[in-house]
């Protein structure tokens, strides 16, 4: 959770949500402030209703939301991409998203931009937006 999630998390905090932040290194003080809890990546994705991915594209990170990621998320969550598209296995959430095993998901980033495979933005459960839609 860099300066984006930040932002982010102190929009969750206005509308009065549970606040889950996973970062390798948290910050003691900002948990308290925004009343958020710490926790895995494995628990973050097991409990939200909405995950919103702020993380900068390394090797450590590519792919880092792949089939196995997605299959913990609650079957009506929504997944929101507005780091970097190779964060997420596209393929994955394709069919998580055609089979309804995810709510939906939001993105404005994709694997290859402009995006060549339409099938995912096609989706009725899927809203898209060029990267300038953070």
């Amino acid at each position: 959770m860099g300066n984006v999630g930040l932002k982010v998390a102190y929009i969750a905090k206005g509308f009065g949500m549970k606040i889950l932040i996973h970062k390798r290194r948290p910050d003691p003080e900002l948990l308290t402030e925004l009343g958020a809890e710490h926790v895995s990546l494995e628990e973050l994705l097991r409990r939200s209703d909405i995950v919103s991915l702020h993380v900068p594209l390394t090797d450590e990170t590519r792919g880092m939301i792949s089939a196995r990621e997605l299959s913990l998320m609650k079957k009506d969550a929504f997944l929101i991409n507005t780091s970097r598209g190779p964060i997420v296995d596209n393929e994955a959430l394709l069919q998580a998203l055609e089979s309804y095993r995810l709510g939906g998901a939001a993105l404005d980033v994709y694997d290859v931009e402009p995006p060549k495979d339409h099938r995912l933005i096609r989706l009725p459960n899927v809203v898209c937006t060029p990267h300038i839609g953070a």
